[in-house]
């Protein structure tokens, strides 16, 4: 017991070992689906590459109460909405992974930003700003 309670709320997996928290990465694209949980949800992003061919990006957001207190409810982001998201690459490259820090939509200036962890790298200025 006396471990768990040691343990920050949510240490359920150590961040840095999925995603590269030292390497930055922004996408742009189509809500493909989401899944709204605790304590994390996953947002699941269509991104159309150079090419013109498409790729799914499975985006980590905070859990579904953090999402509230942002003010992103159940509902706020939909299939279909273009959105840019910043965040950390995950470490396999192949998983097509990203931990969010900012997420802004232009169509309705949402913006959501993610307290960083220490050492941990954050969006350019202009993200950062987007989002407060």
């Amino acid at each position: 017991m006396a471990v768990a309670v040691a343990q920050p709320g949510g240490a359920h997996h150590v961040i840095s070992e999925v995603y590269d928290i030292g390497r930055i990465h922004t996408l742009e694209g189509e809500v493909d689906r989401i899944g709204y949980r605790d304590p994390h949800a996953f947002l699941h992003l269509r991104v159309v590459d150079g090419d013109g061919g498409g790729r799914i990006w499975s985006i980590e957001l905070e859990g579904a109460a953090k999402l509230r207190q942002f003010g992103v409810e159940r509902g706020t982001l939909r299939p279909g909405d273009r959105i840019t998201v910043c965040g950390n690459p995950g470490r396999d490259a192949g998983q097509y992974r990203l931990l969010m820090l900012v997420l802004t939509r232009v169509s309705d200036g949402l913006a959501v930003r993610r307290t960083p962890m220490e050492d941990q790298r954050e969006c350019g200025s202009a993200a950062v700003a987007d989002a407060r």
